[in-house]
């Protein structure tokens, strides 16, 4: 039985030592960059990151209950005005109150209040939504 095994054990090491050497490393650019236009694309993008960041910040602060929810709706309006003063995604060339809708609006999309689809369909139906 022994001999058995130490075979199987030589003809693994005899298959793996190849492979090992031609094993290379990939090729890494040097510098990552973060595409931050990709979160405020659209309505749904923005409203997908405020859940992270919330809870992220919360960590530090350590909220409950409602006050969490408030915590949501001051990152949502943060995150907002950051992207507005950058002039990221939906947020380029529109006027600081639109700003703060849109901000309003994912921070209520976020919290699970509204449904994405039924916040376009009001903006639709205003003609407030912007291109996507």
């Amino acid at each position: 039985m022994k001999k058995y095994i130490l075979f199987a054990f030589t003809m693994l090491f005899a298959w793996l030592l190849p492979l090992t050497a031609f094993c290379q490393a990939p090729d890494i650019p040097g510098d990552q960059e973060i595409n931050l236009q990709v979160y405020f694309v659209s309505l749904a993008a923005f409203s997908g990151i405020i859940v992270p960041v919330t809870s992220f910040v919360n960590k530090w602060i350590r909220l409950t209950g409602a006050w969490k929810q408030v915590l949501s709706w001051v990152v949502s309006i943060a995150l907002g005005f950051a992207a507005w003063f950058l002039n990221l995604g939906i947020f380029a060339d529109i006027m600081w109150y639109w700003c703060l809708l849109y901000s309003v609006v994912a921070a209520l999309v976020a919290n699970g209040i509204f449904d994405i689809r039924m916040v376009q369909a009001i903006l639709k139906l205003l003609k407030l939504e912007t291109r996507n």
